[in-house]
């Protein structure tokens, strides 16, 4: 009979007790374990609304190879994707896992998984867009509202009995005592209208070049929206200047609300 391990952890944060490593809270740790990959810095992004209700937004994960690795908190992982010009979905059956930027930053991409985990192929590699020196534009994600996200739990409950199981909860153990959060919220203020969608936008920056909101990016015409809107004159966006331990650059995460309806609940999109 095989041994029985546990991985339990709480904190301030969320209610209820996730039991799946499929959430993105978690996924990324069995993925790197797998691999024999340590995790390096992870930094869980969380959206709070304007009532203090807290959703995954993702877990971001800073290798120790340099790469950045965001693995979204979508509760149905099948997102409308808008690469390049081109729109698609994934292929039947399979599930986005995570978006990879390359260490040397000038490349990156998709990766889509199966349920059973087994990898279900990629997008083609991209280019990060860099709109002025000393800023890259990485992606862009839309959703109609805060519930496509999973929501935070207070805390994690996993049962391990396979071979190896003492080892990956030691992993886990781990992973979480040097990891941080970071809360992300709408501008002071404001909550999702109607007619309103949440849109935020990943960007990384290199020192001095933190204050980059003027290279925010939301959608504002077809396929991603159902009708083209015209552009706020001055969109308000709140910048969420984010630093990673180890990392040179910062990430800087606007968080808005815009004008119009999405074509899809959750929309990925990459301009490079």
């Amino acid at each position: 009979m095989p041994e029985h391990y546990q991985f339990s952890y709480e904190w301030d944060l969320g209610s209820g007790i996730l039991y799946s490593e499929s959430s993105a809270l978690l996924r990324c740790l069995r993925v790197l374990h797998r691999r024999g990959q340590h995790p390096g810095q992870l930094s869980y992004l969380i959206y709070r609304t304007y009532e203090d209700r807290d959703y995954v937004l993702g877990t971001l994960c800073h290798a120790r190879s340099g790469r950045l690795i965001f693995f979204p908190g979508l509760q149905e992982r099948d997102p409308l994707w808008w690469t390049s010009g081109v729109p698609g979905r994934l292929q039947q059956g399979a599930i986005t896992d995570h978006i990879t930027i390359e260490a040397d930053r000038k490349n990156g991409h998709v990766k889509f998984v199966k349920d059973s985990g087994n990898e279900a192929g990629r997008l083609p590699s991209f280019t990060p867009v860099s709109p002025a020196k000393g800023v890259l534009y990485l992606f862009g994600l839309s959703i109609t509202g805060e519930k496509v996200l999973e929501s935070v739990p207070s805390r994690f409950s996993l049962d391990f009995s396979e071979q190896g199981g003492k080892d990956l909860v030691r992993f886990l153990e781990e992973a979480f005592r040097g990891a941080t959060h970071f809360i992300l919220t709408l501008p002071t203020g404001q909550t999702l209208g109607p007619g309103k969608f949440l849109h935020f936008d990943f960007l990384l920056a290199e020192p001095g070049f933190e204050n980059s909101a003027k290279f925010y990016n939301p959608p504002t015409a077809p396929p991603v929206l159902d009708e083209h809107v015209e552009p706020p004159s001055e969109a308000l966006v709140r910048a969420n200047p984010i630093q990673i331990r180890g990392l040179r650059e910062t990430v800087c995460i606007g968080v808005s609300q815009q004008t119009g309806t999405l074509t899809s609940p959750a929309i990925i999109t990459i301009r490079g």
